[in-house]
């Protein structure tokens, strides 16, 4: 079992809780937050794990340098928090939803 630092699902995919009360499901969305700790070989893993579980779309950022990197399929997209216009949203997972990256950071 992986728990990311965050992790969406949608309401349709919450439907049954296991006795235990713990969800086993896989989410459309997981951001992962990287602390100092964090190895490059560590982050590969975890999202190899994600993609082979059937996440969606992975989201990791970097409060040190202010970068996002948005995986989805096999596209990566790298936002900035320099710019004022670069906003983490996906329309198809989170609908409505956009956060402008440099107040995130801020």
């Amino acid at each position: 079992m992986r728990a990311p630092d965050i992790a969406f699902m949608a309401a349709d995919q919450i439907r049954n809780v296991n006795p235990d009360g713990v969800l086993r499901l896989v989410p459309r969305l997981v951001v992962e937050v990287l602390s100092p700790g964090n190895t490059p070989d560590e982050m590969a893993r975890k999202m190899q794990l994600y993609k082979n579980a059937g996440v969606a779309a992975i989201w990791i950022l970097d409060s040190v340098s202010r970068i996002a990197a948005m995986h989805k399929g096999n596209s990566v997209r790298t936002l900035s928090a320099l710019s004022d216009r670069h906003a983490l949203s996906d329309s198809q997972i989170l609908p409505g939803f956009s956060i402008v990256l440099s107040s995130l950071f801020d």
